[in-house]
């Protein structure tokens, strides 16, 4: 039979939630950064599909009326 595994250390907890805490930081600046890169063609896009889904609502609208 094995034995029970030991329970982790109070520090080592620490140590890993603050690698952990780390890592989100640095996943969310680079994200951040990428964003304020690209956040004029992100909107852009955006702006361009509402525009397009506004004319093809107008152009059913309007064909359904006959």
């Amino acid at each position: 039979m094995r034995s029970a595994p030991e329970p982790k250390s109070l520090l080592s907890r620490f140590v890993g939630a603050s690698l952990l805490a780390l890592v989100a930081a640095i996943a969310l600046t680079l994200a951040f950064d990428l964003l304020t890169k690209i956040w004029l063609w992100l909107l852009l896009t955006v702006v361009l599909g509402a525009l397009v889904a506004v004319v093809v609502w107008v152009v059913r609208r309007r064909r359904d009326r006959w």
